[in-house]
């Protein structure tokens, strides 16, 4: 019939309008992760020690998330927070991020301030922010001694504790100025004494 011809077109129509909709969303999706790595990856390079840190960070977080019964957009959002949580390093100068010898208490103060800076440069893009405050709060403490705000237990957001053990684990088991990368199974053993102090006890199992 006429009628049911007209419809199935119709729909064929709409089911076509769809499905290209889909791929220009997955080309756009896919051109912001691409534009998010590179940007990380610009961070990163910087420093020869910490090149190839956001991503590995990155990998160990949505791995985390992925076990701790995440999945659809809460993985991809954890995804950006992990690969953007050091970008406001780029506020830190060279002589500070590779200095060799002890950090002095202004040195501290000025490293201190990258989680602001991170969060202020992902603010502004409106799709991203879910994520400022977890890019924000990634260097808290469980038990509250950490940095900026001093948050502890579950007022620092889950993401960010996510984010906080990948950090650790992956800034352990790599080279850097004032100490040689420790094997994965110390590194795991001081994520586990950490466990309650540093780090969310879930999150560290």
């Amino acid at each position: 019939r006429v009628s049911d011809e007209l419809l199935l077109t119709t729909l064929a129509g709409q089911v076509a309008v769809a499905i290209e909709n889909a791929r220009l969303y997955e080309d756009v999706r896919d051109l912001s992760i691409a534009a998010i790595r590179s940007l990380a990856t610009a961070i990163d390079a910087r420093d020869p020690y910490t090149r190839g840190h956001s991503e590995g960070v990155t990998v160990l977080a949505v791995q985390l998330a992925r076990e701790l019964g995440w999945g659809g957009a809460d993985l991809e959002m954890i995804e950006f927070a992990a690969l953007l949580h050091d970008v406001g390093k780029i506020a830190v100068p060279d002589a500070i991020l590779r200095k060799v010898e002890p950090l002095t208490s202004d040195d501290w103060t000025i490293i201190r301030l990258h989680p602001y800076h991170s969060a202020q440069i992902v603010k502004p893009v409106e799709s991203l922010r879910r994520i400022v405050a977890w890019v924000y709060h990634h260097q808290e403490k469980w038990d509250g001694g950490g940095y900026p705000d001093g948050l502890k237990g579950e007022a620092i957001p889950l993401a960010s504790r996510i984010i906080a053990v990948g950090d650790a684990f992956n800034a352990m088991t790599t080279d850097r100025p004032y100490r040689k990368a420790l094997s994965a199974t110390v590194a795991l053993a001081e994520i586990e004494r950490g466990a309650g102090q540093q780090f969310d006890p879930a999150v560290a199992a």
